[in-house]
């Protein structure tokens, strides 16, 4: 009737792997609207650069996906795994990717309007960061 301790532990790791999921998500959407925001500002072709980061991200999701078991296989030395280990690391990845993501956009953000560096360079750093924050 009650829920074990086990239990409990997981549900809480479940929904921090989804909090951090979705501000993962809203970070890289912001970087995706500036980067388009931007090159409509610097005159590049949006919908080309859309075109070029969906396809890039997708790759990268791929990437990420396959290289999970074995990075966590290499980082912690253990041949064999377990749900518990696999979902501590991807808590682990989340967090990683998620304040990877909040520090860059702010830098960049900083860079972009208040320095008002508006060069293809930023548009690139811009789309690049928000790459990086999707995959894991």
């Amino acid at each position: 009737m009650f829920a074990n301790c086990t239990q409990i532990d997981a549900c809480r790791y479940l929904l921090a792997l989804y909090v951090l999921d979705t501000l993962s998500w809203a970070s890289a959407c912001v970087m995706r609207l500036e980067v388009l925001l931007l090159a409509e500002e610097l005159g590049v072709n949006s919908l080309r650069i859309s075109l070029v980061i969906t396809a890039v991200e997708v790759l990268a999701e791929f990437a990420a996906s396959c290289s999970t078991v074995p990075l966590l296989r290499f980082t912690s030395g253990k041949e064999e795994l377990s749900c518990r280990s696999l979902a501590k690391f991807a808590l682990q990845a989340y967090l990683f990717s998620c304040s990877f993501a909040v520090v860059c956009y702010s830098a960049l953000g900083y860079y972009v309007y208040v320095e008002n560096v508006q060069t293809v360079g930023t548009l690139m750093a811009l789309g690049a960061g928000g790459l990086y924050s999707t995959p894991y």
